[in-house]
């Protein structure tokens, strides 16, 4: 166990387990994606004592989390961070992807993991037999990243859906872009919220991105989407948004890194 109180960890004790920046092998006896569906089907969650919490809407829908899940497993990424944890439910799905690969390892960082979720998103990741994978961060993000980024951390993927406010998603980014690789990519939730529209504005406008199509609209009919785009336009001036989403229906952008930041001192696009 690491002496940092704010790493929570569940592994199987042997010579691999060190600290949170070691990569070590993940060997799989199959994949966590039964367990991940079985709670997107029953739409529940349990802590230590057995008492249920519904995942919803705390949660990823199933469609996100597979989209999410075959993209990565698609581009073979092995590394891989996100910033809210909550029940675990998006964990999952990362977790396993990266397991698929020797070295595979997910950080994940909740500060209110233990107070506002009850453990659950590391019981889970336990449950599923992903503790040799995953580290995991009770710990404010903006305090958690600079860390891992000074202690040279590599990305291949990036998962940002903490705290929603614009300029604490803006440093996760941040952060998320100095360990980032060049092809690897970031994933921002929650894209009716303006503030993660104007996030994501922001790096198509000014920084080394594409949009990478992900579909995450399998499971929600047509009626469902165009309320959310109606929703979206109820929700502030169209003239104002930049970001390319107000239109669209869908919650989930993938952005994939196609260069460093190789800005003049100087330059600014508006978002």
């Amino acid at each position: 166990m690491s002496a940092d109180p704010s790493v929570q960890r569940f592994r199987r004790p042997g010579p691999t387990a060190g600290t949170s920046t070691v990569l070590r092998p993940a060997p799989r006896d199959g994949t966590a994606e039964p367990a991940v569906v079985a709670i997107h089907r029953s739409g529940m969650v349990t802590d230590a004592e057995g008492t249920e919490y519904p995942i919803r809407p705390m949660s990823i829908l199933e469609g996100e989390g597979r989209a999410i899940h075959d993209f990565m497993v698609g581009r073979g990424y092995s590394q891989s961070l996100e910033t809210g944890m909550a029940y675990g439910v998006s964990t999952l799905w990362l977790a396993d992807a990266v397991a698929r690969v020797d070295g595979g390892h997910h950080i994940a960082i909740d500060p209110r993991q233990v107070s506002g979720y009850h453990s659950i998103g590391t019981l889970n990741v336990e449950r599923a037999g992903l503790d040799d994978v995953v580290d995991t961060y009770v710990e404010l993000s903006e305090y958690r990243l600079p860390k891992l980024a000074g202690a040279k951390t590599k990305l291949d993927f990036a998962f940002i859906d903490g705290r929603h406010l614009f300029d604490s998603a803006l440093i996760d980014f941040f952060y998320v872009d100095r360990m980032l690789e060049v092809g690897g990519a970031v994933a921002l939730h929650d894209l009716w919220m303006p503030s993660l529209r104007k996030l994501a504005g922001f790096i198509r406008q000014n920084r080394n991105y594409r949009l990478v199509h992900v579909d995450s609209l399998s499971e929600v009919g047509l009626p469902r989407r165009m309320y959310k785009v109606a929703k979206r336009v109820a929700n502030g001036s169209l003239g104002r948004d930049r970001s390319g989403f107000r239109l669209r229906a869908e919650n989930l952008c993938v952005l994939e890194k196609v260069g460093q930041d190789d800005r003049h001192h100087e330059h600014f696009e508006p978002f």
